[in-house]
């Protein structure tokens, strides 16, 4: 059960010493343009703004009205019982190791690591694409 986590952290640490740096948020960051606090006096801007704070202010003002009582109804509402809330809980990790495989296993395939803008170089990507695809495959036979 440990095997494909220690796989995958050495195989992270080969990622960060030998390879090129992964620009992920490059374009978020570093761009070199100043904010331009002007934008937010826009007439569609302010607009926004006031409809998210109406809205807030009239939540709050629900919830204390209702003796600051859940305003969305619980599981219970819909009728969901102990044993049923038992049943879903038990096909989570199902759930969650296949959305974890998936990817593992398409962007291991592709020569990818871990998502679609970090691509392996040279002869790396077969080397950690295998250790991708074996802990997607393990992670589905858990499932």
């Amino acid at each position: 059960m440990r095997r494909p986590a220690i796989i995958l952290t050495f195989a992270l640490a080969f990622q960060l010493t030998h390879c090129a740096t992964a620009v992920a948020h490059e374009k978020w960051f570093h761009q070199g343009q100043p904010t331009n606090w002007s934008e937010v006096l826009e007439a569609r801007r302010l607009t926004a703004i006031g409809a998210v704070v109406v809205v807030t202010l009239i939540a709050a003002f629900a919830w204390r009205i209702r003796r600051k009582r859940d305003l969305l109804p619980g599981p219970e509402a819909f009728g969901a019982t102990p044993s049923g809330r038992r049943q879903f809980y038990a096909w989570v990790p199902a759930i969650l190791a296949l959305h974890v495989a998936v990817p593992l296993l398409v962007y291991g395939l592709e020569g990818k690591f871990f998502s679609p803008n970090n691509a392996l170089p040279g002869s790396t990507m077969y080397a950690l694409g295998l250790l991708q695809v074996t802990a997607a495959l393990r992670c589905s036979t858990v499932a």
